[in-house]
């Protein structure tokens, strides 16, 4: 910088550039409503502590990096980082996935099949526990042992929401019988 007196001024300030904070959303294991649902701002670079300002259905919020929700919708996060910086993100968290077994008889005599079907929407991928041969079709047709037999059958839908469930058989051992024949002695 020149004054009209032909003064050089070289002013200089050191600036800071500081890294914008990133957010994203972590569902923490289904993007579909549960009992025990949790969504996580996860926060790279910016500088800690970070603050936190969540909104999403029913004029809910949250100020903590971790919560539990109750319903299904669109969440939203704000993250100030502590030079005043912030990013957001959003995230949809689907309906409950709950899927049932239909057409299920709970007790059966010893030695009989029994055919455990699944009603699912969503373009289900069913995997069945070991018991029921680890299948992936949507019905199975098993031979339950005594006392009693526990089916297992992960279902999960197109948009990645699983769940499990499970059916418990009892098994009614058949009867036994034994004839003993009674017979006379024969004089003669």
């Amino acid at each position: 910088f020149t004054n009209t007196a032909g003064c050089i001024s070289d002013p200089s300030a050191s600036v800071a550039v500081v890294s914008k904070p990133q957010v994203s959303i972590d569902y923490n294991g289904s993007a579909c409503l549960k009992d025990d649902s949790q969504l996580t701002a996860l926060v790279n670079q910016g500088t800690a502590p970070y603050a936190y300002a969540w909104t999403g259905p029913n004029s809910f919020t949250g100020s903590t990096a971790t919560i539990d929700i109750t319903q299904n919708g669109n969440y939203y996060v704000t993250v100030m980082d502590d030079n005043g910086c912030s990013a957001s993100a959003s995230g949809f968290v689907y309906q409950r996935y709950e899927p049932f077994i239909v057409n299920l008889q709970t007790q059966i005599c010893e030695g009989n099949n029994i055919t455990l079907s699944v009603n699912a929407s969503g373009s289900p991928t069913y995997l069945w526990s070991a018991n029921a041969a680890n299948a992936t079709s949507q019905q199975v047709t098993v031979t339950p042992s005594l006392p009693s037999s526990t089916y297992f059958v992960t279902v999960t839908n197109n948009l990645g929401c699983s769940t499990v469930l499970d059916a418990v058989i009892d098994v009614y051992p058949k009867p036994s019988a034994t004839i003993t024949y009674f017979g006379r002695d024969m004089v003669k």
